[in-house]
C-alpha cells in the first residue's frame, strides 16, 4: 500500500531539520513553499481582498463617494503586503486597524498607517508598529500625539505578554485575577486592540491573538520587533509564576 501524508506548517528550523533527517532513513518527501510557488496568485488574492474590504468599510462608514483609498495608496499598500513575500496578515491587520472602532475616523486611520510605511523595515514591523504607535502615542510626527506614561505602558505590555505566553488562553476576568488587576483596566487595553486580538463578546470566552506573527513581533523573534514594544519572555514568565 502506498501512503502519502500532506502536512502544512510555517518554515520553522526544527521542522525543516526533522524532515531533512528523513532522507537518511530512505523516506522521500517534497517541500513546497506556497508563497514562492504561487506568488502571483497570492498577490492577486490579496489585491482583491484589499479592494473588497475597503469598499465594505467605505459603505459601512458612509465615506463620501470619492476614490478611497487613492489608487496610488492602494498600490503602495499592496506592494508592502507582498514584498519580500506575500503576507495576508498584513492586509487583514491593516483593514482591521482602519475599521477598528466606531469612534475612530477610518480615513484618518489609513493616513496614520500610510505615514508609517517604510519599505526598508521588516514586514512584521510594518504590520504592527503603526498599531502600537497609534495606541501608545509615540509617533513624533503626529501633532496630536499623547504618549502614555511608563506605568501605563508597563501595564499594557504585561497584559499582552500574558496573552501571548499563556499555554491556555484565558477570558478577561481570569486574566485580571491572574495579574491581580481590576477587570476595567484589562478591558480598557484590549478593547483598543481588535486589530491584533480576537476579543469575544462573551465574558467567559478566552482572549486570543489573531496570528502567531504578533507574538513573534512582541518577543522579537526572527529578527523582528522594536525594543520599545518588546516583551521579555523570561521576565514575563517570572512575573506570571510569582
Amino acid at each position: 500500500m502506498s501512503l502519502r501524508v500532506f502536512l502544512t506548517s510555517r518554515s520553522d528550523t526544527l521542522i525543516v531539520e526533522a524532515f531533512d533527517s528523513l532522507k537518511d532513513k530512505g523516506i522521500t518527501y517534497r517541500g513546497l513553499s506556497l508563497q514562492e510557488e504561487f506568488y502571483e496568485e497570492t498577490k492577486e488574492d490579496i489585491a482583491t481582498f484589499l479592494k473588497v474590504s475597503f469598499a465594505d468599510i467605505k459603505k459601512k462608514k458612509r465615506i463620501p463617494n470619492v476614490p478611497w483609498p487613492d489608487p496610488k495608496d492602494l498600490d503602495t499598500l499592496l506592494a508592502l503586503a507582498v514584498k519580500p513575500r506575500p503576507l495576508f496578515i498584513y492586509a487583514a491587520t491593516l483593514c482591521r486597524f482602519v475599521d477598528e472602532t466606531r469612534t475612530k475616523n477610518p480615513v484618518k486611520q489609513l493616513q496614520i498607517w500610510l505615514k508609517q510605511c517604510d519599505h526598508s523595515s521588516p514586514q512584521l514591523n510594518q504590520v504592527y508598529v503603526p498599531i502600537f504607535q497609534d495606541l501608545l502615542g509615540t509617533d513624533e510626527k503626529r501633532e496630536d500625539s499623547d504618549a502614555l506614561d511608563s506605568d501605563d505602558k508597563l501595564q499594557l505590555l504585561q497584559i499582552l505578554g500574558t496573552i501571548i505566553l499563556l499555554a491556555t488562553p484565558l477570558p478577561v476576568p481570569a486574566l485580571a485575577a491572574l495579574l491581580d488587576k481590576d477587570e476595567f483596566s484589562v478591558d480598557h487595553w484590549i478593547r483598543n486592540l481588535h486589530a491584533v486580538l480576537n476579543i469575544p463578546s462573551s465574558r467567559e470566552a478566552p482572549v486570543e491573538i489573531l496570528h502567531k506573527s504578533f507574538s513573534d513581533f512582541l518577543l522579537g523573534e526572527e529578527g523582528t520587533g522594536v525594543a520599545e514594544f518588546r516583551v521579555n519572555a523570561a521576565e514575563a514568565h517570572a512575573m506570571l509564576a510569582s
